[in-house]
């Protein structure tokens, strides 16, 4: 236990550490403080019951003054938007609340391959896809095209072109 101290001790006075931005900025000085003396005491929160209670009693506080700084924030940004209707400033008030009910999910960057092992570089990922259309689109030498049967009354539709698939796409909406 003594090693991993020396170890904690040297790499902090040899290394330096990167400075965490604020959340948004909603957290405030004191809470990153307390975050900070937490993330200190807790590889020192085994060797005794005053450093356990210690360890647990920062963590609840940490909890208390995150959620304290959180609700001040929400409160902030209400009475922002209360503040743009009364100034009938619609438009703002929509696109505040938008970013503040607006669901944010990171998208995985990685894929399967054929044996299902991980894939997460992004050149191997369009490997992947690459080989995924050329299988999905093969057809065997020996097969003939599929003729398409001519029903009385039917009216041929051409193929669909590229432009028209991007032209399409376009009209989207953004994520979609």
């Amino acid at each position: 236990m003594r090693i991993a101290i020396n170890c904690v001790e040297a790499a902090e006075k040899t290394l330096e550490r990167w400075k965490k931005k604020k959340s948004d900025g909603w957290i405030t000085d004191k809470t990153l403080l307390l975050i900070e003396n937490r993330r200190r005491i807790r590889p020192l929160r085994n060797q005794s019951n005053e450093m356990k209670e210690e360890y647990r009693m920062l963590k609840k506080d940490v909890k208390h003054e995150v959620r304290k700084d959180r609700e001040r924030w929400l409160e902030d940004q209400c009475q922002e938007v209360e503040a743009m209707n009364r100034k009938g400033n619609l438009s703002g008030v929509y696109r505040k609340i938008r970013d503040l009910t607006s669901d944010r999910r990171v998208q995985q960057g990685c894929m399967r391959d054929s044996d299902g092992t991980i894939l997460p570089e992004k050149d191997k990922i369009i490997e992947r896809v690459k080989r995924y259309t050329e299988e999905l689109y093969a057809r065997p030498a020996n097969e003939e095209p599929v003729e398409r049967i001519r029903v009385e009354g039917e009216v041929m539709v051409p193929d669909i072109l590229i432009d028209e698939v991007r032209w399409a796409m376009s009209l989207l909406k953004r994520g979609k």
